[in-house]
C-alpha cells in the first residue's frame, strides 16, 4: 500500500514540477526576446500569465509537498517489507528450533506498532483499491474502514497465550 503511495506522490510531484519547468524556460526565453525589440501587449500579457501560472505550480508543489510524502510512504513500505522478511524467518524457525516464540512475536508487534504510528496514510484511492484485491474483499478489524480523521493503527495481539 506504502509503495502505492510513494508512486502516486511521485507522478504528482512530476506533474507539477514539469510544467514548472517548462514555463519557466518560456518566460525565461520571453523575456530576452522582450530586451530585444517592442513586443505587442498579447505577448506581454501572455508573459505575465505565465509568470503567474508557473508561480502558483511552484508555491503549490512546494506546499504540498509531493516528493517528501513519496519518501515517507517509500521508508514506510521498506521497513513493512523488512518486518515481512522477519516473519517469514520467524516461521522457519518455529518449524526447525526450539525459541522463545513469544519474544520473537512480541519484537515484531513491537516493531510494527512503532512503524504504523510513523508511517503516512496512504490516500482514500490506494487505501480502497488495496481492499478491493483481498480475497473475499471484507472489512475486518484487520483492515479497519478509512477515515481520513483518524490514523489506523495495527491492532494490538495478545502474544502471552
Amino acid at each position: 500500500m506504502n509503495y502505492g503511495a510513494a508512486d502516486y506522490y511521485s507522478k504528482l510531484n512530476i506533474y507539477f514540477g514539469v510544467p514548472v519547468a517548462i514555463l519557466s524556460t518560456i518566460i525565461g526565453t520571453s523575456v530576452f526576446i522582450t530586451l530585444e525589440s517592442e513586443v505587442a501587449l498579447g505577448w506581454k500579457i501572455a508573459t505575465g500569465l505565465f509568470s503567474i501560472l508557473a508561480a502558483v505550480l511552484s508555491s503549490l508543489q512546494t506546499f504540498l509537498g509531493f516528493s517528501d510524502k513519496a519518501a515517507k510512504h517509500r521508508s514506510a513500505a521498506a521497513g513493512y517489507g523488512a518486518i515481512k522478511r522477519e516473519l517469514e524467518q520467524a516461521m522457519l524457525l518455529i518449524k526447525t528450533e526450539s525459541a522463545d516464540y513469544n519474544k520473537v512475536l512480541t519484537n515484531i508487534r513491537e516493531r510494527l506498532d512503532h512503524l504504523a504510528k510513523d508511517a503516512p496514510q496512504p490516500p482514500k484511492s490506494i487505501h480502497d483499491d488495496i481492499l478491493k484485491e483481498l480475497p473475499g474483499k471484507e472489512q475486518s478489524e484487520y483492515f479497519p474502514k478509512y477515515d481520513s480523521e483518524k490514523r489506523v493503527d495495527v491492532p494490538n495481539i495478545d502474544t502471552t497465550s
